[in-house]
């Protein structure tokens, strides 16, 4: 099941990984505990357990057809019942990195589900030119002519995985991501930001990672044992 966690899941921190694994552990208990109750207290037919297997006697079509009211059921659960995206999609976006700032708007993407492979952190990526007045002179000048290779110690790259394809973005921590969502205000330390190979998004800054939403704070062991780290390297 370890093996099955990475390959589903990914890897990302020990913390995340053992999460994924408890909460994989627990789903599939619990459903081999309600298919053995269903199958001693009803004896279906078209239920068989031996050896610690399960078999269903499902014919192609009724599993066709379960399949699309599962996900007829599920596509109507999040049409009526799931937040409009148009109500919460923009918000307004404080970056503070040392001395610097940057006040932009910011769209709360869905589809950003970017985690960093250094940190396991939840990413979310500005623009260049966000970027850029955030970064100092060395960060700047390494992402501006993609000279990854002489990244300054307290920035690394992350994978990236687009429709396009894979790629490998540049990550910074900044000291304050502030996000405010019509009256809600949600500050995050530490938070990581990529930045994307764009100048310039339309009409906004950023792309926020959504399930940095509701986390008030990462994990504040891993931020201190990252910036110990960054310092040590910078020594």
């Amino acid at each position: 099941m370890l093996l099955l966690t990475a390959v589903v899941f990914g890897f990302g921190s020990i913390r995340r990984f053992f999460r994924c694994f408890a909460s994989l552990f627990v789903v599939s208990f619990v459903l081999s505990g309600a298919l053995m109750a269903v199958w001693l207290l009803f004896k279906p037919q078209a239920l068989l357990i031996k050896n610690g297997s399960v078999y269903f006697d499902i014919s192609f079509l009724n599993l066709v057809l379960a399949a699309a009211a599962l996900y007829a059921a599920v596509w109507l659960f999040k049409r009526f019942f799931s937040p409009k995206s148009d109500e919460t999609a923009e918000c307004e976006v404080l970056i503070k990195c040392g001395e610097r700032f940057v006040k932009t708007k910011g769209i709360i993407d869905t589809g950003n589900t970017l985690t960093d492979s250094f940190t396991g952190k939840k990413v979310s990526v500005a623009d260049k030119s966000t970027a850029l007045a955030l970064l100092p002179f060395d960060a700047a000048e390494c992402v501006e002519r993609r000279n990854f290779e002489k990244l300054p110690p307290y920035m690394h790259l992350t994978v990236s995985h687009t429709v396009g394809g894979e790629g490998l973005l540049p990550v910074f921590e900044t000291d304050l991501l502030k996000i405010t969502v019509k009256e809600r205000t949600v500050e995050i330390k530490n938070a990581a930001v990529a930045v994307s190979e764009v100048d310039a998004f339309r009409n906004f800054g950023i792309l926020i990672n959504s399930q940095l939403i509701g986390e008030d704070e990462l994990d504040k062991k891993t931020d201190t044992k990252n910036k110990t780290a960054f310092s040590e390297k910078e020594k």
